[in-house]
């Protein structure tokens, strides 16, 4: 069994969910980190809502159940906890245990997210705004915990059945995230590297917004990019490296077809490679200002070139614009959808 679903490889549909579930669960942890709990309990609540939707649709068979609110999936999975005869489509006891912390839970969600700013006359339920937020924290904390419970009954229960969940590998477990087995031990796996990459343009432009802003040149913007992804792929045990306008293909002046004579036009802007070494070319990316749809196909091609010519095993176009998008250059020289781009940057 592969690690990912086979229709989530390259550029497909299921790729761009786990990326997604990557990108929203990461930002829950930011969020709390940085005291946005009402945020970080919202995009609980869509990761939260899209589970027991998938798990409504496992358990009845539909291949795309209706859209509802987190009560009337607890409602569909275990029934109405005020009616006996209504025991809902959930049969496992364990997953009946977590939805009904689920619907407990979405009661504090509601009250973080409509009563916040309120209070009532004559109510001697009146705490400050600083303790409100203290108990919006443990709701975000606890949305986690059921979150990532429900995910690994579902996981399991899935693999009992030959097939695995869109979330797999480990969407909610950013500790888990670790290095395929089969890249070895020091060699990300391609959607590690992804989400490394996409985290990396995030934080720079979410930190270093004003090189942006200063209509500073791309390679300056490109090496905090490169500083960002060396943080993660440089070890002491990997002889992975992190290079900007690097010239070399082993000992000799890199080149490509059509392109001798022209030695400055075969420097890539980034690439992730081990030194010296032609069979660990791992990502090559190329960033522009701006790029109108015609110049981002023919930078797409350029490094299609760039990776055919050296086997780099992915390749990505960054626009640097004043929103970032990025855009994965699939096995067959065609530009991902502008949908599987993550630019995570903007509040969700």
């Amino acid at each position: 069994m592969t690690e990912m679903r086979e229709r989530a490889r390259d550029s497909g549909f299921g790729a761009s969910r786990w990326h997604r579930y990557v990108a929203a669960f990461d930002r829950v942890i930011r969020c709390i980190d940085h005291s946005y709990y009402l945020e970080a309990i919202a995009i609980l609540d869509s990761l939260i809502t899209d589970r027991l939707t998938s798990r409504v649709g496992h358990v009845k068979h539909q291949e795309r159940p209706a859209l509802k609110p987190v009560g009337p999936l607890c409602k569909t999975l275990i029934g109405d906890p005020n009616s006996q005869s209504s025991l809902g489509a959930e049969t496992d006891p364990q997953f009946r245990a977590v939805i009904a912390q689920i619907r407990t839970w979405s009661n504090a969600r509601n009250a973080a997210m409509h009563e916040t700013a309120k209070i009532v006359r004559g109510s001697d339920q009146h705490g400050t705004f600083d303790v409100d937020m203290e108990v919006h924290r443990r709701t975000a904390l606890d949305g986690i915990e059921l979150l990532q419970q429900f995910d690994n009954l579902d996981t399991a229960d899935r693999k009992r059945a030959g097939k695995f969940p869109a979330t797999r590998p480990n969407a909610f477990f950013p500790e888990r995230r670790r290095l395929s087995a089969a890249d070895g031990p020091t060699v990300p796996s391609w959607q590690r590297l992804r989400v490394i990459v996409d985290q990396a343009v995030e934080d720079v432009y979410r930190d270093e917004r004003d090189l942006i802003v200063r209509g500073t040149h791309e390679s300056a913007v490109v090496a905090r990019i490169a500083y960002q992804i060396a943080r993660h792929v440089e070890r002491s045990d990997s002889p992975l490296r992190v290079d900007v306008e690097y010239n070399r293909d082993r000992v000799d002046v890199k080149r490509l077809p059509g392109d001798r004579g022209l030695r400055d036009r075969v420097r890539a802007d980034l690439i992730v490679h081990e030194r010296g070494c032609g069979h660990a070319n791992l990502l090559v990316l190329e960033a522009r200002k701006r790029l109108s749809a015609t110049a981002r196909a023919d930078l797409g091609k350029r490094v299609e070139k760039f990776r055919a010519e050296f086997g780099y095993r992915d390749a990505v176009v960054l626009d640097l614009s004043d929103q970032p998008r990025l855009h994965w250059v699939s096995r067959e020289c065609e530009v991902a959808d502008a949908d599987e781009s993550i630019s995570r940057h903007q509040r969700i």
